[in-house]
């Protein structure tokens, strides 16, 4: 019996030296083929690495070969694009026209009548005014009137109304293309006036317009390009043509001022005042004027949006009564609001609109002829709202 004892665990020993064994082979094995395996992980890495680096040139040298190439077609743009009719941005356009009608209300500030509250006593005066600003389109009525008459605003007020009927006189330059086709009509060709005016052009552009827009203001850009061509032209013919189109810049802002002094004078700006306040406005519509033709040299279309018109834009049915939105793309508040709006900038949201002291100005299309179905608004309408009503 105890022999058998022995032989059995005898067997159970070289059991175990066996299994362990291999085991032994099989950790050796697994070591070999994990040595192995990183070898190959590091091999693998370092691959990448270099193919990393390999990319990261290539797409270095892609960015440097798509500078150099947009560097050359940007020189060869300026090339054929003059700078005089290089496109400028959206912001710096709001930038140059919000200028422009600070100019105006500065002016309306410096030459208004001291005294404007007593001609709202005479009805005549009353009735007169307000006939001219609908005219314009900054009045709707004469609810602005009426409450400068009780008071509303006080001073300025008035200010805010001539500055108002000078503002949209001078956007004329912005609302039509051909405004600088103006002048004595004589036929010694020395103003643009000798074409007859702008009629005609008005009459070809719409008969343009029944086809493609984008051909109409293709022609139109084209037409007022040739009136003030690049210096590559012959510099008699640049000379010549360029004074052409500067006299008749010239001649549309004085009758800018001209139209607006005479319906005011006596009225909202001093008689004596009338040469001095002429003078000055006419040098603000010179601006506007130089700036507008600019504008029309490229192919985007333009339009002076009136009180009347803002409804529209704001997809709201038209005649019915104006009415302000913190939110609207097209209208902003008067900065005599802004008390009103420092907490809350909604706190003005349904006051009703009562004068328009500057237009917005929108535009559609681009400077390549396209997306003409596109609306950009180049500078919000600036609107002063009625009085709160009184509990």
């Amino acid at each position: 019996m105890a022999k058998l004892d022995r032989h059995h665990v005898s067997r159970l020993d070289q059991a175990d030296r066996h299994c362990q064994k291999l085991l032994d082979d099989q950790d050796k094995a697994h070591r070999a083929e994990l040595d192995q395996t990183d070898m190959e992980l590091g091999q693998a890495r370092q691959i990448n690495a270099t193919l990393g680096n390999t990319i990261a040139d290539l797409e270095k040298a892609m960015d440097n070969s798509q500078t150099q190439i947009r560097s050359l077609q940007s020189s060869h743009f300026r090339s054929i694009e003059p700078a005089q009719w290089m496109a400028t941005s959206i912001s710096e356009i709001n930038s140059m026209l919000t200028d422009l009608m600070a100019e105006v209300k500065q002016w309306g500030e410096r030459y208004v009548r001291p005294d404007f509250h007593a001609q709202l006593a005479s009805a005549q005066s009353v009735a007169y005014l307000e006939d001219r600003m609908v005219r314009r389109g900054v009045l709707l009525g004469p609810e602005f009137l009426w409450h400068l008459e009780k008071g509303y605003l006080k001073k300025k007020g008035a200010a805010m109304l001539l500055s108002a009927a000078a503002t949209v006189d001078i956007a004329r330059a912005f609302g039509d293309p051909f405004f600088a086709f103006t002048g004595p009509g004589d036929t010694d060709s020395r103003s643009l006036g000798a074409l007859d005016g702008a009629d005609g052009l008005h009459r070809m552009i719409n008969w343009l317009m029944r086809g493609e827009a984008a051909n109409a203001h293709s022609w139109r850009c084209q037409t007022i390009r040739y009136f003030d061509p690049p210096a590559t032209t012959s510099p008699s013919k640049v000379a010549e043509l360029k004074e052409l189109a500067s006299r008749g810049r010239k001649s549309a802002a004085s009758d800018f001022a001209d139209d607006c002094i005479a319906d005011v004078k006596g009225i909202l700006i001093p008689v004596k005042a009338k040469q001095d306040a002429s003078i000055a406005l006419c040098a603000i519509a010179q601006k506007a004027a130089d700036m507008a033709w600019s504008f029309w040299a490229q192919k985007t279309f333009i339009k002076v949006v009136r009180l009347n018109a803002l409804n529209h834009y704001e997809g709201r049915p038209d005649g019915g009564p104006i009415l302000y939105r913190a939110a609207s793309r097209i209208m902003e508040a008067a900065p005599s609001h802004t008390i009103d709006l420092d907490d809350d900038p909604t706190a003005l949201d349904g006051r009703e609109v009562l004068l328009l002291s500057s237009p917005a100005i929108v535009a559609y299309g681009d400077v390549d002829g396209l997306h003409y179905d596109t609306l950009k608004v180049w500078k919000k309408a600036v609107v002063v709202l009625a009085p709160p009503q009184r509990r």
